[in-house]
């Protein structure tokens, strides 16, 4: 009988305990929904214009605009709630590195803050619309190609600036870069951004467009920004199709016909030479503007800007005396020149086999000689590329070829030399320079906290703010 009742006892005890934790829990749940939330803040300040939520489910990003300002626009990003202290991180160096890396191309920064335990981040709404909206919109067809020199051209503004800062975007792609009302471009979206030579336990990254150096090793540097910048450009020159790999369309041996064949060569060495292609993003913006707008066709390329009817300033207008752009020729009238060219070869062939037979081939040193200084001065002074294409091109004379690649050599051999010399210091240079973005990093990390402290205090006044 006594065990009896004690099992009805602690029958009754269990169901007291769970009606006191369901109490408790109702309880909770009634504070949360009493309890001040980082959006009650901003939607008593703001109208909410639009509300996007991150793929990830991460960030929550608002649009607003001022209640007595419409025309005011900005973006606040927000960390959803309950997130580990690696993406608290993340987002908090987001926000830093889109505040060092302020430019008239890239998206204007407002402030970072931290309300009831919530970090978030202010900017500037950029009306417009985005290189990939563009492209969805003009499938299957290529870009104006002056317009997309102009393009390549600030965003390669924007990105050298942010290198002398030591930052890498690392998320070049169509989808991050706004085209404004007034043809002017913003760069957007820095949460994949890391400061040169740095590697984060936790990195994001676009597979269809950041380099394989830096998906291997985690670390960042430029040319990993100029890689993105080559496969965009390959997304406007194309056009989207049912097949967007740029990065095998580019290892192909066949050109597409939308791509210029200069610009089909720059492309090629940077995919194929990542980080050892030698090009800066202003480098690699000059480079791709050397197309000849007289064979444009104009008619055929959607438009990329709405008020931007020529932006050919950054263009290059190719001499009428250059024999070896065949493009300007009918196929008939090259297929005549090469015959004639054939001919020709052939006929000179057997005038100098008769000498050949008395006087050895000339040698490569004893032709070196026929060069002067200032014919190799002249080539060696063209961009890195251009020599390579010059040097490996086989319908020229090898034994002519010859001294220019002597000269290549020679200064090549110089450079190593320098370089030896001169490895020391540049390697105390570098870690000097990451030891100080770590610093400085460190520093606007304390800055924020004290800032937070103050304005929790209420030391800070709206005005000073």
């Amino acid at each position: 009988m006594s065990e009896l009742q004690g099992s009805t006892n602690d029958f009754i005890n269990q169901l007291v305990v769970k009606a006191i934790e369901k109490k408790k829990k109702n309880q909770q749940t009634l504070a949360n929904k009493l309890k001040p939330r980082l959006e009650h803040v901003l939607f008593s300040q703001f109208d909410v214009l639009e509300t996007i939520e991150s793929h990830n489910q991460k960030t929550t990003l608002y649009r607003l605009a001022k209640k007595d300002e419409p025309e005011k626009q900005i973006c606040c990003k927000v960390l959803n709630s309950e997130q580990p202290e690696h993406i608290q991180d993340m987002f908090v160096a987001e926000a830093t590195h889109l505040e060092v890396a302020q430019h008239p191309s890239i998206i204007d920064f407002i402030k970072l803050g931290n309300e009831f335990d919530r970090p978030y981040f202010m900017y500037k709404w950029a009306e417009g619309e985005s290189v990939a909206e563009k492209l969805t919109r003009h499938k299957y067809k290529s870009f104006r190609h002056d317009h997309i020199a102009w393009l390549i051209y600030q965003l390669a503004g924007a990105l050298e600036y942010i290198h002398t800062k030591g930052i890498c975007h690392l998320d070049i792609k169509p989808s991050n870069i706004i085209i404004c009302e007034d043809d002017s471009i913003k760069l957007i979206d820095f949460g994949a951004a890391q400061y040169i030579n740095d590697s984060k336990e936790y990195n994001e990254a676009s597979l269809s467009y950041a380099s394989p150096k830096y998906i291997e090793s985690g670390k960042a540097v430029p040319q990993d920004d100029v890689y993105s910048m080559a496969l965009l450009a390959c997304a406007l020159f194309n056009g989207y199709s049912d097949n967007n790999d740029w990065k095998s369309l580019l290892q192909q041996r066949k050109r597409p016909h939308t791509i210029p064949k200069t610009v089909w060569n720059l492309l090629r060495l940077v995919v194929t030479k990542p980080r050892t292609h030698g090009l800066t993003p202003i480098s690699f913006a000059q480079a791709l503007a050397h197309i000849d707008i007289n064979v444009m066709q104009g008619s055929h390329n959607a438009p990329l800007f709405t008020q931007l009817r020529n932006a050919d300033l950054v263009l290059r207008k190719s001499s009428k005396y250059d024999v070896f752009r065949l493009g300007r020729f009918k196929y008939l009238e090259a297929s005549l020149a090469a015959c004639l060219c054939l001919v020709t070869f052939t006929v000179l062939l057997k005038s100098f086999a008769f000498t050949a037979a008395d006087n050895n081939a000339v040698s490569l040193s004893d032709t070196s000689s026929r060069i002067k200084p200032a014919q190799a001065a002249t080539f060696l002074s063209q961009p890195p590329w251009e020599i390579e294409n010059a040097l490996d091109n086989n319908s020229s004379d090898v034994v002519s070829l010859a001294p220019y690649r002597e000269a290549v050599d020679v200064q090549n051999s110089q450079l190593r030399i320098w370089y030896g010399q001169e490895q020391e210091e540049l390697k105390k240079e570098r870690l000097s320079q990451v030891n100080q973005f770590t610093e400085l990093d460190s520093i606007h990390k304390d800055m924020i906290i004290l800032r937070d402290y103050l304005d929790r205090n209420v030391v800070l006044s709206s005005s000073v703010d």
